[in-house]
């Protein structure tokens, strides 16, 4: 493999949902490189007329990927049809019937002595507890894939890998093996897991199960010592003190199983043949689904060359990216990708995809798949997790720009390595003990608390990474990931291990302990000894808690985070503050060999104005994620530390390097600003003329989706420095002209554009603005246009001097 190939980003998912054809494929493609998409991830989807992995297929592929060497192009290649990963568009339970998924269901009570025997059909074992006998039975895992009528696979059962990657990734090796490597970079695995006990919206009779294999008994007693059968009833039901480590014990086993047949098995097929494995694995959001589905949520997501996540609304209210990018930080992995944008409606613009994207890049992610680019949005197709965001849509041919800015910032995020000071240990240890199969209540509040304490950390400026217990277990000290860090937060934990508490005795740095300190040992073989630890434990120096008592506000006895923040301030000295706080304006730092990056994101819809405070003496320059140019940002030096005065548009972000040292002279703040609003001369939209500036909705044309016109005419009234026209609020993009000349493209806020070179004594501003295709489509009504007059700013200005005529003749 030529490691010398960077990756490129965005790499789109390009839905193949037609009668797909060579010709119309390359065309897509070559429309792809003209607007400066570098690479894409082929894949398979609902609305497919052309056999998958038929010969009609790969002949479109071959097309594409000849042209992509052409155009020096990447392609991922997605490795199913639809989804979710592993069962090859049915072709393994074609092949291999016997390797559908699995799982155990409880029965309790109802048990007479006539059926309480193993001679019962498909019944595995009786457990007798506290006078209750429960039953269990190994049964069909009736999970459909999406837009299929087969079932899914068995991921813990033997081959798994091997029979997934014969049926799909050696199909696409036997024919474009000379690819491997250059043009093809790798496979997209996309929402593998167990899919037994998933409830979306109802439950379903698949209720109170867990995976099962049919080896997975001797498979239990090999690598724990002990025989699972007697003991199922702990897995399913909180029973005594042994429950939580028995259930442990089933799902860690569980999870090896997945790597060790599954994931891993495919990502050594690809990395034998120079490619790699990235995707993201099935519902990474909340404690309860990563049991349910992974076993060990880390540890399966350190099988994919790449950690992802799919980010498909637009909802924040879950840490996700932070979990996954964490996840990747504390194992030296440098790249974290998310599928993004679907789901999300039409009228997703690109402001909107700005603002999902820079808040993803803020919790860590830095390599970006959209979602997606659709070949055809014939009938359902248009809305089969609409959008798409490719040639159908009115603002495809200002994509270009959208590129750039992703591929600029996620250059930038790759480089160096991610810093965050603060480690939270992330309890799965106690998510387990309050994990039962059919009951995820006491999984989902504990998962709650653990949230609003990472969003307090988030809100109040203090990056962090969440540790896992193993990744804590291996490395020295705190240095995990590559990177000392400075505390450790454990958040409201009720069980570890005691290999993990002598650990945490040994730490020097602080350790900030969020509840009650009272942990129980999650094996109870271990009491005395880990109770004399936990002694020791509590007595060190720099051991403080902090009790939930204290982390309730008064009345409403909502989460104090301001009070989490303000004692680890005491603790250690951030990297960088506000000066006035703001929850909306978060940040992630990276470290280079020449100094740091910071990347900061307004995650409000306001105009924001701050400061940055950097310890420290700094010279601190702001890049431009468009072009890659810089400029000094005036700072002030105030008692050794470095202020950078800033404003935000609304969603806007900004990239900063800082290296050390004292800047050069500040440039000019522009104080002497002056702006004239410009006269309206005529708007155009849609070929009908109206009298005043405005929004189409408000001139008779809600349903219109397309390009209209704005027309202005102004004097240049000064000499100055610098004239800049500002649009004011634009829906959604907006290309402005003078005189007939390009000033540039803006496809999110602040619509403001250098017309310096251009302004002349009499001129005519243009401004077209293209919005998306909500209103043509779903009739929503969405604001489109501008949506008042232009105006022009003046920036240093200068006399105007006027020259009189010489009326001497010379002889």
């Amino acid at each position: 493999m030529d490691n010398s190939v960077i990756d490129k980003c965005p790499a789109p998912f390009w839905f193949w949902n037609g009668n797909m054809n060579e010709e119309e494929c390359v065309k897509q493609l070559n429309a792809m490189h003209e607007q400066g998409v570098p690479a894409f991830v082929l894949h398979a989807r609902v609305g497919l007329k052309t056999p998958y992995l038929g010969e009609k297929w790969f002949s479109c592929v071959s097309a594409v990927l000849r042209r992509a060497a052409e155009l020096n192009m990447q392609a991922w290649i997605y490795d199913e049809e639809n989804f979710p990963s592993g069962y090859g568009g049915g072709r393994v339970l074609e092949k291999y019937p016997y390797a559908y998924g699995k799982h155990l269901k409880i029965r309790i009570g109802g048990i007479s002595d006539e059926n309480a025997d193993v001679t019962e059909k498909n019944l595995t074992a009786i457990n007798e507890y506290g006078g209750k006998k429960y039953a269990f039975t190994c049964c069909k895992t009736l999970w459909r894939p999406a837009y299929a009528d087969t079932y899914y696979i068995d991921v813990i059962g033997k081959d798994a890998g091997a029979h997934f990657t014969e049926c799909v990734h050696e199909e696409y090796y036997r024919r474009f093996g000379n690819y491997f490597g250059n043009v093809i970079r790798g496979f997209f695995t996309d929402e593998p897991g167990f899919y037994n006990n998933i409830h979306y919206t109802a439950r379903t009779n698949d209720d109170d199960t867990v995976v099962w294999t049919d080896d997975f008994a001797e498979e239990f007693y090999s690598r724990r010592g002990y025989d699972i059968l007697p003991c199922l009833c702990h897995v399913f039901r909180n029973l005594d003190e042994t429950s939580a480590a028995i259930r442990k014990d089933f799902f860690d086993t569980a999870g090896e199983l997945y790597r060790e047949r599954f994931l891993l098995p495919i990502k050594k097929y690809c990395n034998d043949r120079g490619v790699k494995l990235i995707g993201h694995l099935h519902m990474e959001d909340y404690f309860h689904f990563q049991i349910g589905t992974q076993g060990d949520f880390f540890r399966a997501l350190s099988c994919l060359d790449f950690a992802g996540l799919d980010r498909i609304d637009k909802n924040f209210d879950k840490i996700t990216e932070k979990v996954v990018s964490s996840a990747a930080h504390t194992s030296g992995v440098n790249a974290v990708a998310s599928e993004s944008f679907a789901c999300s409606g039409w009228e997703l613009d690109f402001t909107q995809m700005r603002s999902i994207a820079d808040r993803q890049f803020v919790r860590g992610v830095n390599f970006l798949v959209p979602h997606a680019f659709y070949y055809s949005i014939e009938d359902f197709r248009k809305w089969e997790a609409a959008p798409s965001q490719f040639i159908q849509n009115p603002y495809w041919k200002y994509y270009g720009e959208f590129a750039r800015y992703i591929q600029n910032v996620c250059a930038a995020l790759q480089t160096g390595k991610p810093y965050a000071q603060i480690l939270v240990y992330y309890p799965r240890d106690t998510a387990m003990a309050k994990y039962e199969p059919d009951d995820f209540l006491p999984c989902i509040e504990f998962d709650n608390k653990l949230q609003d304490a990472a969003f307090a950390l988030l809100e109040g400026q203090l990056d962090f990474d969440f540790v896992d217990e193993a990744s804590l277990l291996r490395e020295d000290g705190l240095f995990v990931g590559g990177t000392e860090r400075d505390l450790l937060v454990l958040p409201f934990v009720e069980r570890i291990s005691t290999a993990f508490l002598k650990k945490l005795l040994v730490l020097k740095k602080p350790i900030l302990i969020l509840g009650d300190e009272n942990f129980a040992p999650l094996y109870p073989c271990e009491r005395e000894e880990f109770e004399k630890t936990m002694r020791a434990f509590l007595a060190a120096d720099n051991v403080s808690i902090l009790s939930e008592k204290a982390l309730k506000k008064s009345y409403t006895y909502r989460f104090n985070g301001e009070l989490l923040c303000e004692e680890i301030k005491k603790r250690i000295v951030p990297v960088t503050q506000l000066k006035y706080p703001d929850a909306r304006l978060t940040y992630t730092v990276r470290r280079t060999t020449k100094g740091e990056l910071y990347f900061w994101v307004n995650e409000e819809g306001t105009v924001k104005e701050n400061r940055f405070i950097l310890q420290g003496i700094k010279t601190v320059r702001m890049i431009d994620c468009f072009n890659q140019s810089s400029s000094v940002v005036p700072v002030e030096y105030i008692d050794g530390k470095t202020q950078i005065p800033v404003r935000f548009s609304p969603w806007e972000s900004k990239l900063f390097s800082v290296t050390e040292g004292k800047s050069e002279k500040p440039i000019d703040d522009y104080a002497n600003a002056f702006t004239d609003r410009a006269r309206f001369e005529k708007l155009l939209v849609n070929d009908k003329e109206f009298l005043s500036p405005g929004l189409w909705n408000e001139k008779g044309e809600k349903d219109f989706s397309g390009t209209g016109r704005y027309c202005f005419r102004f004097k240049k009234e000064f000499e100055a420095e610098k004239i800049f026209v500002d649009a004011g609020r634009v829906f959604n993009v907006a290309e402005a002209f003078i005189n007939g000349k390009s000033m540039g493209v803006k496809i999110f806020p602040p619509y403001v554009f250098d017309a310096t070179d251009l302004v002349q004594e009499e001129n005519i501003l243009t401004v077209e603005v293209t919005n998306t295709l909500a209103n043509e489509f779903e009739k929503k009504d969405v604001p489109s246009g501008m949506e008042e007059s232009a105006k022009v700013i003046y920036i240093g200005i200068k006399p105007k001097t006027n020259k009189k005529k010489n009326n001497k003749s010379h002889v």
